[in-house]
């Protein structure tokens, strides 16, 4: 009896396993089609507005002899990576900056042996090395095969490997430019955006030009004219203060025949054209690192571009950027490097004292590193391994085992959205992103309280142990991978004005977005109950179907008084209660369907069965609500568009519909015919 006992819990794990991968992989299929998903994903650059250039023929290479910091510490760059800048509408330390720009190029916040922010180092301070780094992931091979490039295993390239076969390409480029968005062919816009992104590195990789020791003259007759030192590096910077000498010396050449002029003169002629050259570097506005220092652009950052080209600047900048030179020439001669980077980071915020915390600023660049979701993604999955080996050899050791490992990720999980909150001083529901990483703390957090006061945990029972694991493991981990299709786009970004407001923040969007984890959570009981049933396991039936009718009227009143809330927002903000848009339509439906059940349940017109259906089908209704309206693009609350999970969504919701009529249709036939073989007393 007990061998078929423990035989009959595999078969309800395995099984429990298989149904659950239907679950799990439906919205990963949901979101897979978004593709070219968030590809349209793109730095911050101004190139899309101006003409097509060329990339690898517009270039001035560093040509000089530098020993170079070879290798970073992670202390050596501790500092540095808090200095501010102001991207994508907020100010943000480094680090983040880093590795949201390598996250759009690379896809992955990190080079291999080589942090984000070690990488922005060696991009503005060694343009030469770091253009043959391979960072750019092209995935379509038609893309490969119509720049003629060589395919590698990865189909991963350099700038330099990527720059020769755009320019190649700059006619193409242009006829794509002309056209309408909506008319281009989707390897058009895969084309223009990998162009766009190579042009944006592009400036990001000159940003720092104008202190870079660039120019230099033999000549000690010419050198002396202008009041230069002969074979000595010279930057940008320094340069301008020569330039009308050198023009000056230009005009009085007897000839304006290049190949005619002496050697010395040649090279005097080629310095200033590179001059030429470098200057129109002047509208690249990237590395706005400089905050505002004049009264009539209170909120505007500058690149030092930006001042160059405005002819601005104030003795706080000026010594500001002599802590950037500092650092340039710390990276060049490969000493003082840590200590260069502490001073610039001491004046940075002395310089933007009104303008950024160091207290976030220290806490972001801790999340970054940390990389809070990371871990409790690996602790879940973790977590569910440990739980399927627990069926097979030391159940009780190995359950614990699992049980501290799931509330370890929930604890990393929870810990991580604190810091976002502490960051961006709003709740964390404020993009898709963040909304889906939220349900997933919460489906989290019911299911450890499911476990834990499961009546046979402190008993020590194996009986129906480990489905509050089970869950909790399952929803968490595939809530993550959802939650990772959206980062590139929507990680810390800004609100649009509508959202930006603290208090219906913190009430309506907390409270619809709770609606949705707990009408999630009660739904995957749905589906645990059916499967239970169908294999005759009444008794653990039985308390999931208690934890399923408990948990939906949790759901409603979330869900409830969420959209009570949001008709409120919405009268201050838009001057009415409703207006039928299609949002304020789905989060009714969700409250509609929810009341079905529940007074279908109370009536006694649905049965146990019939209940644990209505419940499986609500995460059809859940993902209409959350994800479907935004294919309409339509209504106020449009600004939540997303594209291309329409096949995605008829997916899951065809599949969800077929496990619940199957599940149905089987224990409806067997009930009939009264075999109970292999069912329970099906109600």
């Amino acid at each position: 009896m007990k061998s078929q006992s423990q035989q009959l819990k595999i078969k309800i794990y395995v099984g429990l396993f298989i149904i659950f991968f239907g679950f799990s992989f439906q919205p990963l299929t949901l979101l897979a089609r978004t593709n070219q998903k968030q590809t349209n994903t793109k730095p911050d650059t101004t190139s899309q507005t101006q003409s097509t250039v060329k990339l690898s023929t517009n270039r001035i290479q560093q040509s000089i002899n530098t020993k170079t910091q070879s290798k970073f510490s992670y202390w050596d760059l501790f500092k540095f990576s808090q200095i501010p800048i102001l991207h994508a509408g907020r100010v943000k330390p480094l680090s983040t900056f880093a590795r949201e720009y390598l996250l759009v190029l690379y896809e992955k916040s990190s080079l291999p042996n080589m942090s984000a922010e070690e990488w922005l180092v060696k991009t503005v301070f060694d343009p030469k090395t770091s253009q043959n780094l391979s960072i750019f992931k092209i995935r379509n091979p038609e893309i490969i095969d119509i720049l003629n490039m060589k395919k590698n295993t990865k189909s991963i390239y350099s700038f330099n490997e990527l720059s020769k076969a755009l320019d190649q390409m700059i006619d193409q480029l242009n006829e794509i430019k002309n056209k309408p968005e909506e008319d281009r062919e989707l390897t058009e816009k895969q084309l223009w955006n990998l162009y766009i992104k190579a042009l944006s590195y592009f400036q990001l990789n000159r940003s720092l030009f104008m202190i870079l020791p660039l120019f230099s003259l033999e000549s000690p007759t010419i050198a002396k004219k202008l009041g230069m030192k002969p074979n000595t590096n010279y930057s940008y910077l320094e340069m301008i203060r020569f330039q009308q000498k050198i023009n000056e010396e230009i005009s009085q050449f007897k000839t304006t025949n290049f190949k005619q002029l002496p050697k010395g003169k040649q090279k005097l002629v080629l310095l200033s054209y590179r001059m030429d050259i470098l200057s129109k570097n002047e509208n690249n506005r990237l590395l706005k690192i400089i905050p505002p220092q004049w009264e009539e652009n209170k909120e505007l950052w500058h690149s030092p571009w930006g001042l160059i080209s405005e002819g601005r600047g104030s003795p706080l900048s000026a010594a500001y950027m002599d802590h950037w030179i500092r650092l340039e020439k710390a990276f060049r001669t490969g000493s003082g490097w840590r200590s260069a980077g502490e001073a610039a980071y001491q004046q940075s915020i002395k310089i933007s004292t009104k303008f950024s915390n160091p207290s976030l600023l220290f806490m972001e660049k801790i999340f970054n590193d940390i990389q809070f979701f990371q871990k409790s993604l690996i602790l879940y999955i973790m977590a569910f391994l440990f739980l399927l080996l627990s069926l097979a050899f030391w159940k009780n050791l190995l359950y614990k085992i699992s049980f501290v490992t799931l509330i370890g990720g929930f604890a990393f999980h929870l810990t991580g959205m604190l810091f976002r909150m502490s960051i961006m001083r709003r709740p964390p529901v404020s993009t898709l992103y963040e909304s889906v990483l939220f349900v997933g703390l919460i489906s989290v957090g019911l299911a450890l309280l499911m476990e834990k006061y499961n009546p046979h945990w402190q008993k020590n029972q194996w009986k129906d142990r480990g489905l509050g694991i089970f869950t909790g493991s399952l929803a968490g981990a595939v809530l993550h991978f959802i939650a990772l299709k959206y980062k590139g786009t929507e990680s810390m970004s800004l609100l649009v004005p509508v959202l930006n407001t603290n208090f219906w923040l913190a009430t309506h969007v907390t409270c619809i977005t709770i609606g949705y984890a707990g009408a999630i959570f009660s739904s995957l009981m749905g589906h645990i109950y059916m499967f239970l049933k169908c294999f005759n396991n009444g008794s653990s039936a039985d308390r999931i179907y208690k934890i399923m009718n408990n948990s939906v009227f949790f759901a409603l009143f979330f869900c409830l008084f969420g959209t009570i809330l949001g008709g409120i927002w919405a009268d201050q903000s838009w001057g009415r209660f409703w207006g039928w848009d299609p949002k304020e339509n789905g989060a009714l439906s969700i409250v509609i369907w929810l009341l079905v059940l529940i007074h279908g349940r109370l009536a006694g017109l649905l049965e146990h069965k019939e209940f644990a259906v209505g419940m499986i089908l609500t995460n059809i209704i859940v993902a209409l609500s959350w994800f479907g309206v935004n294919l309409l693009n339509v209504g106020l609350h449009s600004y939540g568009f997303i594209q291309g999970i329409l096949w995605g969504l008829i997916i899951f919701c065809g599949v969800e519909s077929l496990l619940a009529l199957t599940a149905y249709i089987y224990l409806t036939k067997y009930e009939k015919l009264g075999k109970g073989r292999r069912l329970g007393n099906v109600k």
